[in-house]
């Protein structure tokens, strides 16, 4: 059987002179079971064809007789708007600006960027879980022992600044510590190096204490008579715990490898 291209509308329509090849080729006798003969132009009062608006047509809101393909709405829409305005692939994934358009092809490139593998982390990064279950590429920093060949990449980054055995490195160990930032030439904590560790400790201080068995020897003479001969030690009292520490939260540190 024979076949036909559909052509532009009978009144010059151009079709922007492309889209009438997306109809494509159909048999004579296809079009909805009808035996049409398409040796003309389409018409409009036939199931399955229309006209296609020009783009100045595609502007005129008085036609509604016409369709509008992808490609001429975007003319129509082009030929309304100051091309100027128009949004650059940074404002387009950036979603911050009210005030230019996008293309179907910017938006779809700004989604593809959106929803696209998030940048990997690198191998070393420390991070704290608010869970006692550690995702896949994480491990715990629980000082462990691990295989340099196995965990190379982990490896090549912390080395063996926190211990090292045969064939072997170990991770650092944070369980029950805090963590302090590198001084780094500052001033404040001098001598340190990454990864070395810092005892417990306590700022220099005094207390106010009370001698037992003393009189003075007058109001403004500053003077303590002790009322037993030799030399009288004290002790303050103690409060306090098993540790001098800041208020905190329990977290676990993973590292990535």
């Amino acid at each position: 059987m024979a076949t036909k291209r559909l052509c532009p509308a009978a009144d010059g329509d151009s079709a922007l002179g492309k889209d009438t090849k997306r109809w494509g080729d159909i048999q004579t006798h296809a079009l909805n079971g009808q035996n049409i003969a398409l040796d003309g132009a389409a018409a409009h009062d036939l199931p399955g064809l229309v006209l296609l608006a020009t783009e100045a047509q595609a502007q005129d809101p008085a036609i509604d007789t016409k369709a509008v393909t992808p490609m001429g709405l975007m003319a129509a829409i082009s030929g309304k708007l100051d091309t100027t305005a128009k949004a650059s692939t940074i404002q387009a994934e950036a979603g911050m600006d009210d005030e230019t358009w996008m293309t179907p092809a910017l938006t779809s490139a700004a989604i593809a960027a959106l929803t696209e593998t998030p940048p990997s982390i690198p191998a070393g990064t420390v991070v704290a879980m608010a869970s006692s279950t550690r995702p896949d590429g994480w491990l715990e920093c629980n000082g462990a022992s691990l295989s340099t060949s196995t965990y190379a990449d982990l490896y090549a980054v912390i080395g063996t600044t926190f211990g090292s055995g045969t064939g072997t490195f170990k991770l650092p160990d944070l369980r029950g510590e805090f963590l302090r930032g590198w001084d780094h030439n500052r001033g404040v904590d001098s001598g340190r190096t990454v990864g070395s560790t810092q005892a417990q400790a306590y700022k220099s201080h005094t207390h106010a204490a009370s001698i037992p068995n003393a009189i003075s020897e007058g109001s403004g003479r500053g003077l303590i008579y002790m009322t037993s001969s030799g030399a009288t030690s004290i002790t303050s009292g103690s409060s306090g715990g098993s540790e001098t520490r800041p208020r905190n939260i329990a977290l676990i540190y993973l590292i990535k490898y």
